[in-house]
């Protein structure tokens, strides 16, 4: 949207111009069809779902929603927010249930079902791929980065813990398996630039709140590792292929919207959200 904004007024019946009930506000395009996928699957909301051009865009847009009372709704990631008291808090505002959209969408079943379409790989063949041993060993060795990137944000150290790239904490440049060692150095890192990080206020919070610390990996750095993890399979066991961040994304979201029911373990989650929305 640029520096170019409707008025309040303008704003709150955009929606008509678009045969909509209300207008949905998202980061950038890549959250469209994510966000498409949740209304038109838990609710019987009639959306418009735009984008407005980035993060910072967006804030502007919660700050005015709030300002301003505007009759629409910001659909956006959680980051780390949760972890702080200042988030704020409106009906009108619906977040991700962790860090990100990518934590929602990608999951094992997507996953398979890209390395074997895209790679062409015979049933017999993927029976012996074990995804979700990698999936195990993946969160476990980066699970204490989750908690250093949590304490990182709540004590505004502006350290880049994770970062959006996984590919340095991997064993190899042809690999997809996390290297203990690379962790293990990277944390050393970390404890000299915290001076000796005592993280036993993330853990409480950890406790308290009942966190799965899997869905608080960055999403940027979890797709990046998904990329991986399908490309160096494809090129092991079957055609080896040339997979953009749009074909796999594209890929992705497609399985999502399939399996994204009912039995999806976030649907309610979203549904009670959107339900609960006060205009």
């Amino acid at each position: 949207m640029d520096d170019f904004h409707y008025s309040s007024e303008a704003e709150n019946v955009l929606s008509l111009f678009y045969q909509a009930e209300v207008m949905v506000y998202v980061e950038g395009d890549d959250d469209i069809c994510f966000w498409e996928t949740i209304f038109n699957k838990s609710s019987s909301l009639k959306v418009e779902v735009q984008d407005v051009g980035g993060c910072e865009e967006l804030k502007k847009f919660i700050t005015r929603l709030l300002e301003e009372d505007l009759q629409v709704i910001v659909a956006c990631d959680s980051d780390l927010t949760c972890f702080k008291e200042q988030q704020m808090s409106d009906s009108r505002i619906i977040r991700t249930p962790g860090y990100s959209i990518e934590n929602t969408f990608i999951c094992l079943d997507g996953v398979y079902k890209a390395i074997k379409t895209l790679g062409k790989i015979p049933k017999k063949i993927m029976d012996t791929i074990d995804l979700e041993a990698w999936n195990d060993d993946f969160y476990n060795k980066l699970e204490p980065l989750i908690k250093f990137d949590i304490y990182n944000f709540i004590n505004d150290k502006g350290v880049s813990v994770i970062g959006d790239n996984a590919d340095r904490f991997m064993k190899s440049k042809k690999s997809n398996i996390i290297c203990s060692e690379k962790i293990s150095n990277f944390i050393s890192q970390l404890n000299e630039k915290f001076e000796g990080a005592d993280l036993s206020e993330v853990e409480k919070l950890i406790t308290e709140k009942e966190i799965d610390l899997r869905s608080w990996l960055r999403g940027h750095f979890l797709f990046s590792a998904i990329h991986r993890l399908i490309s160096t399979i494809t090129e092991k066991y079957g055609k080896g292929i040339s997979l953009s961040h749009e074909a796999l994304y594209s890929n992705l979201i497609n399985t999502f919207e399939s399996n994204f029911t009912e039995q999806h373990p976030e649907f309610n989650y979203y549904k009670d959200r959107i339900t609960a929305i006060s205009l």
